[in-house]
């Protein structure tokens, strides 16, 4: 049976321990070593350009050093490693970061860590399948991030009328405000309307 090179980073021995041990009892993987910090983690998988690397984002307290452990990584060309990340911080701005990160694949909360075999064969496979812990703040970024780039399609009149309207003034009230006509409000509205379509 074709084994699943894997190596964990980990700093936390408690974790270190039981995930090691649930590595081991996975007929289908090889857990090639195991490291506590950034440089260990970086000579590990020089060495051995494992197929999957589960990684702590935090090595170092709270450092988010893992992150940058997964940037060097990527950066150099002989490494093809897939990373996926396991954490507690489960903050947007975080993941997103993370994701960023060019072999990072998926990001999984410890609370959710038996999940963590089936990411690996999915990874291993290319399969891309984002776990649930992650997939909902990937979806709400996208759209405020969809949303953004409409609102930045606007005209400074339009995007006027856009803040009015988001407080619930009328065509009306827009006009005299404005002191613009209730037709010239009227086509502003339709033309950010269709700029905003589908937000």
């Amino acid at each position: 049976m074709e084994k699943i090179n894997v190596i964990l980073v980990e700093d936390s021995s408690f974790w270190l321990q039981q995930l090691s041990k649930e590595l081991l009892n996975q007929n289908d993987f090889l857990l090639i070593g195991t490291a506590t910090n950034r440089e260990e983690a970086l000579e590990l998988s020089i060495e051995n350009n494992p197929d999957v690397i589960i990684l702590d984002i935090n090595l170092t307290e709270n450092n988010l050093d893992g992150l940058d452990f997964a940037e060097e990584l990527a950066k150099r060309k002989e490494i093809n490693s897939k990373i996926i990340i396991l954490s507690g911080i489960m903050e947007e701005d975080v993941i997103l970061e993370s994701f960023a990160i060019k072999n990072v694949v998926n990001y999984l909360s410890k609370f959710n860590i038996l999940d963590i075999f089936q990411a690996v064969r999915d990874a291993y496979h290319g399969k891309a399948g984002i776990h649930s812990d992650v997939s909902e703040i990937l979806r709400n970024a996208y759209r405020k991030n969809r949303k953004e780039v409409r609102l930045s399609l606007l005209t400074p009149a339009e995007r006027e009328l856009y803040d009015l309207n988001n407080k619930g003034f009328t065509k009306n009230e827009m006009a005299r405000k404005l002191h613009k006509s209730f037709n010239t409000i009227k086509s502003q509205l339709r033309s950010m309307r269709n700029k905003m379509k589908g937000r």
